[in-house]
Formats: C-alpha cells, sequence, structure tokens
C-alpha cells in the first residue's frame, strides 16, 4: 500500500492527526518507532514520515508534489536510507548498524535531516541492537530514525526507551473495504468484502489475498479443517494439517481465520451472527455440530497454536 499523502493512509486516524501536529510543529522526536501486524502500513507510514522530513512544502507537509517529494516517491532520495533485515530471521545486521551510526553525523547531501528507516528490526540481535543505541543515546541533529517492527517489546528497553512508538491497528470494515476497493478497483467487491472480513481489517493482507487468490485457499482449508473435526476419526483432520507444514505464512492465516470462523460460530450459539471470518459455510457446519464449550476449546487451541508459528516452533509440530 503505498500512498503520496496521509490523506491517502486509511485508518489510525488519531496517530497519524499526531503526527501530523508533530511534523507542522517542527516537534517530530529523533527516534520513531511504528509496531503492528504484518501488512497494517507500517512500511508505507514510515515513509510518509520521511516524506514529510524532507518535504519543501510549509503548510500541508507531505506535498507530494515537490521535488523532494518526487524524489522520495521513487526512492531516490540521497538524504533518506532503507535498510532492510537479512538473513533466515530477518534482522538488521550489526555491520548495517555501524554504517548508520557512522553516516549519521555526516552533512545531508540536500535536505535539513536525514531519514533513516529500519524494516521488521523484531529480530534483531542485542549486538546490533547495542550498537544502534550508541546513536541513539547522542543523536545527531540532523538524523531522524524510524523504526518499524510487529511489536516493540522485540527491541531493548533502552532503545524503546529513548524513542516515541506508534501501535497500528486494522482499518474500520468500512474504510479497509473503501481502500482496497480503490487499490483493486478491477477486483470483485463482494470477493473484496469477504477478504476484508477474513483479514479483519488488515489492508495489506487482503490486497496479498486477492493478488494469488490467497484468501479463497485459506477459506477452502478452514472449511476442509471444520468438516474434518466433525468426522469420527483423525485422519481426515491430520491430512488436512498436513497441509499446512510447509509454508508458515498460509498456516499462520488459516489459524487466524479459523480463530474468527470459531468466534462467529461461537456468536452463532448465543442467537448473534457473527462476522468476522466471512467464512459462511465453516461457521454454520460448527454451531450444528459443536457446543459451547468444545469451541471455546478450540479458541484456546488456535491462540496457543498462532504462538507457537510466530515463535518459529517446528512446524510438523
Amino acid at each position: 500500500m503505498e500512498c503520496n499523502t496521509f490523506a491517502e493512509f486509511y485508518g489510525n486516524e488519531n496517530i497519524i492527526k499526531r503526527l501530523k501536529q508533530l511534523i507542522c510543529e517542527n516537534k517530530l522526536p529523533h527516534a520513531i518507532i511504528i509496531e503492528g501486524d504484518r501488512g497494517l502500513g507500517k512500511r508505507t507510514l514510515a515513509k510518509l514520515i520521511a516524506k514529510s522530513t524532507v518535504c519543501l512544502d510549509s503548510d500541508d507537509k507531505p506535498c507530494g508534489q515537490c521535488k523532494e517529494c518526487i524524489m522520495t516517491q521513487v526512492g531516490s532520495h540521497p538524504d533518506i536510507s532503507i535498510i532492510e533485515g537479512t538473513g533466515k530471521l530477518g534482522g538488521i545486521p550489526v555491520d548495517s548498524i555501524r554504517i548508520i551510526r557512522t553516516d549519521a553525523y555526516i552533512v545531508p547531501s540536500q535536505a535539513k535531516k536525514k531519514v533513516y528507516i529500519l524494516c521488521d528490526a523484531d529480530n534483531t540481535g542485542i549486538a546490533a541492537q547495542n550498537a544502534f543505541l550508541k546513536v541513539f543515546e547522542e543523536p545527531p541533529k540532523s538524523a531522524l530514525f524510524i523504526i518499524t517492527c510487529i511489536s516493540a517489546s522485540n527491541l531493548l528497553e533502552t532503545i524503546r526507551s529513548r524513542a516515541v512508538t506508534f501501535t497500528l491497528a486494522p482499518v474500520e470494515q468500512t474504510k479497509a473495504i473503501e481502500a482496497v476497493s480503490k487499490l483493486m478497483d478491477y477486483a470483485d467487491r463482494e470477493q473484496i468484502a469477504q477478504a476484508v472480513s477474513m483479514c479483519g481489517g488488515n489492508i495489506g493482507k487482503c490486497i496479498a489475498g486477492l493478488s494469488d487468490d490467497n484468501f479463497i485457499r485459506v477459506a477452502g482449508a478452514v472449511t476442509d479443517i471444520v468438516n474434518a473435526l466433525v468426522e469420527p476419526t483423525e485422519a481426515d483432520l491430520l491430512y488436512v494439517l498436513h497441509s499446512l507444514e510447509k509454508d508458515r505464512d498460509f498456516a499462520r492465516s488459516v489459524i487466524e481465520n479459523f480463530s474468527l470462523t470459531l468466534r462467529d460460530a461461537l456468536s452463532g450459539k448465543f442467537g448473534s451472527t457473527g462476522k468476522l471470518s466471512g467464512n459462511n459455510q465453516a461457521v454454520t457446519a460448527l454451531v450444528k455440530h459443536m457446543n459451547k464449550q468444545q469451541i471455546l476449546s478450540l479458541i484456546d487451541d488456535c491462540d496457543k497454536a498462532s504462538t507457537s508459528v510466530e515463535r518459529f516452533t517446528g512446524m510438523p509440530l
């Protein structure tokens, strides 16, 4: 999800309002942490903050039209650096941190500040974080550091204490449908609504799922799991779960949607109509064949499975 100005960023209005005020009053902190689930727009927001920092407009930053904004949009601004994680776990390597630490004290090429965006820093090692802490403790006035991560708790407390953290939340369903419809105007409206429901208002995940029909695969897998659960033997269930072993992202999506489906079914048991999952077929089967306690137990199992997946537990287990 790429945006040219804050007006194009959907959801999290309170955060956007606060950021715009800080930018307008020239009071941005030297270090910002943006946390939130994958697909919520952390990197997009980081780029908007960077664009605002170098923007030449005096009233509404980022204007999206000045030469600085245009250079930022195409990824060629000399004073904006985007640092990606490397390796199996995707952490920021200590060598990259050392380069930043040296470069940050060099005068910017053309803007008033240099901006360093450290993407997906959750699995950055202790040594790299400690190396980064040195420039945090005595930051140059001409540098802005933006860290994106799923959870700020994965960073050292000494880093968190020297930065301002913004926590992104999923977008309200109506606004999410509007956003995805605008970004994917060729997609079927009904499928968009189903994808938004399945992804819980996570626009990035919706777009990814619609782009490769992943949400259809996820819905199918959840339906297969539900059908297997109501069978007298475990053979069908083991067969379905085996299909999740080789794709962690797919497994994560299936667990998330299955959890939402279970919550919809629980609502159904109490006479309400749940619309979290968008998987009516699976919900109907659960309501018909399972009691409230069984559904609650399965929700607990989903939470445990989700935690295990995020902790890189072996997928077959």
